[in-house]
């Protein structure tokens, strides 16, 4: 899955094709929209936000159609737009259809400043698949994969067996990319 949150990023798209078409697998491409609350009642007396939130819906599906459009004929892609938080309607969409990666570009586009934003530091904490976080401006393959895995304790059996099998996920994915790119791992632990 390939979260695209209002940005084409093309690298990105690239990249998780090119991962489709290796693992016969299908892509899922997803943007989120924001939710829009209120915005008044219109001549006709209904809620004006209805007709607001389809259209910014519209729109961003046909942002996705356009970007995946060229990619088609290679492999099956499906475009997806949610409705609320990005980072919450991404989790819920990965435990849904039970997704084996994400793949997104960090939101920052501040490198200086912060490595990743409040969405990104949200999925890299709480999503249940590993999340792979490909820069705006990468190349077709990687020099050095990071593979960030949590060792902390945990109160409950369950919550350890749970996090132990994501850690296995996440560098299992990781050593399968670093096959793939002729890239070097490097493991963080939090």
């Amino acid at each position: 899955m390939l979260c695209n949150q209002n940005k084409v990023y093309k690298p990105a798209l690239e990249r998780a094709v090119k991962q489709a078409e290796n693992n016969q697998a299908n892509l899922v491409v997803v943007d989120v929209a924001e939710r829009i609350a209120s915005a008044g009642i219109g001549p006709d007396g209904r809620p004006v936000f209805s007709d607001l939130q389809a259209a910014q819906e519209n729109t961003c599906a046909q942002r996705l159609t356009a970007l995946v459009d060229p990619y088609r004929k290679r492999i099956d892609i499906k475009i997806k737009v949610l409705r609320g938080s990005l980072h919450l309607e991404v989790i819920r969409e990965v435990i849904r259809h039970q997704h084996d990666i994400l793949i997104k570009v960090p939101e920052s586009s501040d490198w200086l400043n912060r490595l990743f934003g409040s969405n990104d530091m949200h999925l890299l904490r709480k999503c249940p698949c590993p999340v792979w976080m490909v820069k705006p401006d990468s190349t077709a393959s990687s020099r050095c994969i990071l593979a960030p895995v949590d060792i902390a304790e945990t109160d409950s059996p369950a919550e350890y067996e749970s996090s132990q099998s994501l850690n296995r996920q996440i560098v299992d994915m990781a050593w399968y990319l670093t096959r793939l790119d002729g890239a070097q791992l490097k493991r963080a632990f939090h």
